[in-house]
């Protein structure tokens, strides 16, 4: 029986297309991949069977903010961790707490107007836009996360971080310093690029 690994998704992230993505990654397990919502941490801890647990972008936050939750034998992979989104918090951030609220503004006038822009930040150019990736309630919900969680970064040599060194949401060395187990890669914020075979064959 393969190996069950479970994900909590990035913001705007179609959970299937994430799921396309790190299944051609690690071919030789089972992945399930929930949306970065309000039931989303209960739901991955309540998951029977899982040897692995992962976050990207967001999903990293909740992940992250409920670390001492996870099973000590069980392994942690966040992509794109984040421990604080706003550059404000000085935690690797580089996003202004204003841009953030603006997002959240547009997201309350225009769902659609407020995915394209944020997928143009994270250079997430071919995401489709025609229906929403899950419910604008969760959405609302997770730009709320990204405002006010700060993850107190202990517990973090339990981690292998997989960070972009061109993330024009983090700023990669500052990040990287919080994190004993890590990957530097050739890459943005985009998921596709960041989850590579080659990454998760060379872990440490």
């Amino acid at each position: 029986m393969s190996e069950v690994r479970v994900w909590i998704g990035g913001w705007g992230v179609r959970p299937e297309r994430f799921k396309a993505t790190i299944e051609s990654a690690i071919p030789n397990a089972s992945h399930i991949v929930l949306e970065p919502g309000p039931d989303s941490v209960e739901a991955a801890l309540n998951t029977p069977g899982v040897s692995h647990f992962g976050g990207y972008s967001l999903g990293s936050l909740l992940l992250l903010k409920a670390l001492d939750r996870i099973p000590v034998d069980a392994k942690i992979w966040c992509i794109a961790p984040i421990l604080a989104f706003c550059r404000e918090e000085e935690m690797g951030g580089t996003t202004p707490r204003a841009t953030l609220e603006n997002l959240q503004v547009r997201l309350a006038v225009n769902t659609t107007s407020a995915l394209k822009l944020f997928y143009r930040m994270v250079h997430l150019t071919d995401e489709p836009t025609d229906a929403l990736p899950y419910s604008k309630t969760s959405l609302e919900w997770g730009l709320r996360q990204l405002a006010d969680l700060k993850v107190i970064p202990n517990e973090l040599e339990r981690v292998e971080a997989v960070i972009g060194k061109q993330d024009q949401l983090l700023h990669s060395e500052k990040i990287s310093t919080f994190f004993e187990r890590k990957h530097l890669v050739d890459g943005q914020h985009d998921y596709q690029t960041l989850c590579s075979e080659h990454v998760f064959t060379t872990s440490r």
